[in-house]
């Protein structure tokens, strides 16, 4: 990414962006403004995703990328609790269940991970991800 200046962006602020439009996500979520929540989470990994590339593997990325989503899983869990017809339900369980399984699969890439993220801020814990999980498996599909 390149700033408007054209310089090259450093990664540890590339993060830190990332992480700003999660946490973002977040409270938009618990505002339940879920349009705009999964924009700011796309956003994120929009950012974060080359840095988290096999060819890269940034570890400090793969935190904001973790979160992000996790921070999907959640708006598809909200919309799918919210919605009235039976198969939008299913299908919006099993994209939270595909974004939770995603963000537990980016965390087991993570040595000796953290409760607080590089760029300083509290990060999801995996084994919360992993019982948002097992809600959505035992939920109605």
């Amino acid at each position: 990414m390149k700033s408007p200046a054209g310089r090259l962006v450093p990664d540890d602020t590339l993060c830190q962006l990332a992480t700003s439009y999660v946490k973002a996500g977040d409270v938009l979520t618990k505002m339940r403004s879920l349009q705009e929540a999964s924009a700011s989470y796309e956003k994120a990994l929009d950012i974060i995703t080359p840095l988290i590339s096999p060819e890269r593997q940034d570890v400090p990325a793969l935190y904001p990328a973790a979160d992000a989503y996790a921070g999907l899983g959640d708006v598809a869990a909200a919309r799918a609790r919210i919605a009235s017809d039976a198969r939008e339900q299913a299908q919006l369980g099993s994209d939270a269940r595909t974004w939770y399984e995603k963000s537990l699969s980016t965390w087991q890439n993570i040595p000796n991970p953290s409760g607080i993220g590089p760029a300083g801020f509290k990060a999801r814990a995996p084994h919360e991800i992993a019982r948002r999980l097992a809600e959505c498996k035992c939920a109605p599909q």
